[in-house]
């Protein structure tokens, strides 16, 4: 199809641009030669820059190497081993500093009361063993990267060694030896924890560690220390000690205080007077013992003081506490009681008193006075205990006075028989007034036949009576008399009576025809007397 001049496409053609031409101007040769010379300098100056860069990279390389080849036997900057700085240093340097710190090791024993002593590396023969741990710690590090610590932290590079070290043995015994560590005067045995009584109840008193070492635990904990380089070992620490078997938290000893704090509470308060005496806890759980520990011979059979007796029974008394068995200590039990009689009863001992010529006299002996039945009170210190009781009360008594006194005064009141013995004369007080008084014969001063001096009482009234003497050999009494009236007041068969034999009374007659150790009184005296008196009031014989 032939375009037509209608047609409304657009018809592009090519139209050439011609150029107006331009003649070149030509540079003069001098110019020329000088662009040369620059341009051959110009090269020149670019090959020294590299041949000065292959020359430093070169010495780099190499000097890269040398430090490679260098490191691979020493360590690396900032190496601290063991805290000591070990940057480019071999490993025998290393060794030799770690030899040198083993020499002037130094380790710090402590213990129990106050034990402390400085035991050094000469005392035992102490020395290093190299055993490849420092070579190891240098073979970890990369000799090519022997500058990347440079970059790190100190803690980083830290690295830590456990020295191999032997000792001496022979030394270190000699050492231990001279050390005396099992000397019995510095050692305590351990001690256990136990009840004790404080105030008004039972505590729980701690156990005593003591300080005794188990043979061998010492020097075993001393030589493990040794062997990583300790720097202190405390014997305590390392369990070296013996130990008790009770501490204060033992289960059986808690359960044994709670039961006997119920007993805590037991107490009586004897009176004697205007005097007491206190027996509570704090005494009695002192004789608290086991079961076990209990004598056989205290509860049964012959005691010549108190002869056969029934304690088999106290048996039935046992405290269980703990899951053991207690009681009281019997022996320990009479032994308070005896001891309470001898303070307090006043029979047979030395009384200080006003005769009756208003002279202070004292008397000594006899049947009269205080005393405690032992037996009874014993019994009754049981029961008290086990029923936790508390009160006030009197002793249990086999025999009473009439009053309360200090120990070596006068206890028969004012109502009493008063003979005297030197003078061989009889007075008797009612309320403090004479109201009868006689004169006696007594016994004979010799052949045992001597009135006994003492305080008694009268035993009984009798009228008549028939008085026996003693059995001689051939089976008859000595002698056998019938009196009118009978006052005795010993049960040896001493006793106040009419005598119609003796040709008179009072004066020495006695010296020479004494009786056989009565109270030989005039008939119509014995019987004014025998009216007035009654049983049980109080004789003093004295001289």
């Amino acid at each position: 199809m032939i375009p037509t001049m209608n047609d409304d496409r657009k018809i592009h053609t090519k139209v050439p641009i011609v150029l107006p031409l331009v003649e070149l101007e030509a540079k003069p040769e001098e110019e020329l030669e000088e662009e040369l010379v620059e341009e051959r300098k110009g090269k020149l100056r670019l090959k020294a820059l590299w041949i000065t860069l292959g020359i430093v990279f070169g010495l780099l390389i190499i000097g890269y190497g040398i430090s490679v080849y260098y490191f691979s036997s020493h360590f690396t900057f900032k190496t601290v081993i063991d805290g000591t700085d070990c940057s480019l240093k071999t490993v025998e340097e290393v060794e030799g500093v770690i030899s040198r710190r083993v020499d002037g090791y130094e380790m710090l024993v402590t213990g129990r009361d106050g034990l402390r002593f400085l035991l050094t590396a000469r005392d035992v023969g102490l020395r290093y063993v190299s055993d490849g741990q420092v070579d190891k710690i240098l073979q970890s590090q990369n000799p090519f990267l022997w500058f990347v610590p440079v970059f790190k932290s100190d803690a980083a590079t830290r690295q830590t060694t456990s020295p191999s070290v032997s000792y001496d043995n022979s030394k270190f015994n000699t050492k231990m030896r001279m050390l005396d560590l099992y000397n019995e005067t510095r050692m305590r045995l351990p001690t256990d924890a136990y009840a004790v009584f404080e105030g008004s109840q039972y505590v729980v008193h701690p156990e005593d560690l003591g300080s005794t070492f188990v043979e061998g635990l010492p020097e075993k904990a001393i030589q493990d220390a040794l062997l990583v380089m300790g720097l202190e070992v405390d014997l305590n620490e390392v369990d070296c000690y013996t130990t008790p078997e009770v501490y204060a938290d033992n289960a059986a000893l808690l359960e044994k205080i709670d039961t006997w704090n119920t007993y805590a509470c037991f107490a009586v308060t004897y009176t004697f007077g205007d005097k007491t005496v206190q027996l509570d806890a704090s005494t009695t759980m002192d004789w608290v013992i086991h079961a076990s520990e209990r004598n056989w011979s205290d509860y049964y059979g012959y005691d010549n003081y108190y002869g056969y007796y029934d304690y088999e029974v106290l048996w039935d008394y046992v405290i269980e506490a703990g899951g053991e068995y207690y009681t009281l200590n019997l022996a320990a039990v009479k032994a308070w009681v005896h001891n309470l009689s001898v303070t307090y009863d006043t029979v047979g001992t030395t009384r200080r008193f006003i005769d009756a010529h208003g002279v202070e006299n004292v008397v000594e002996g006899g049947a009269w006075g205080w005393e405690i039945s032992e037996k009874a009170e014993i019994w009754e210190i049981y029961d008290a205990f086990w029923y936790h009781t508390g009160l006030t009360r009197k002793p249990i008594y086999a025999q009473e006075a009439v009053e309360y006194v200090q120990p070596g005064e006068a206890d028969w009141g004012k109502t009493y028989i008063e003979i005297d013995l030197t003078e061989q004369h009889m007075f008797y007080f009612v309320d403090g007034e004479n109201v009868f008084e006689a004169d006696v014969v007594t016994g004979a001063p010799w052949g045992g036949r001597a009135t006994p001096q003492g305080v008694y009482s009268v035993l009984n009234k009798m009228s008549p009576a028939k008085l026996v003497g003693e059995i001689q050999a051939s089976g008859k009494p000595e002698y056998e008399t019938w009196v009118t009236y009978w006052l005795p007041f010993t049960w040896a068969g001493h006793g106040m009576h009419d005598a119609n034999w003796q040709p008179w009374f009072g004066g020495d007659l006695y010296t020479y025809n004494g009786s056989h150790g009565c109270v030989n009184m005039y008939y119509y005296d014995v019987q004014e007397l025998y009216f007035m008196v009654e049983v049980g009031t109080p004789v003093i014989l004295h001289y």
